[in-house]
């Protein structure tokens, strides 16, 4: 079983949301055990395909419906 306080390695850090998709993303603070993002995503506009490598806990403001799609096949 996978060590739930350590990022999931089969991840390149390229995917990393605040390294891929920095415009829509502002670390608000991180430790050793925890990490909180702001997220916000224009309506109308893309952003690049990343991951959030650790377990999370989203707290959704505001939300519009959305199209999910990779380009490319991801690791399981």
């Amino acid at each position: 079983m996978a060590d739930p306080q350590k990022p999931n390695d089969a991840w390149p850090p390229e995917l990393n949301a605040l390294r891929a998709a920095p415009e829509h993303h502002e670390i608000l603070m991180e430790n050793d055990q925890v990490r909180v993002l702001r997220t916000r995503i224009p309506a109308g506009e893309t952003t690049a395909m990343h991951t959030h490598r650790w377990p999370a806990v989203y707290l959704i403001e505001s939300w519009s419906a959305f199209v999910r799609h990779a380009t490319r096949e991801l690791p399981a």
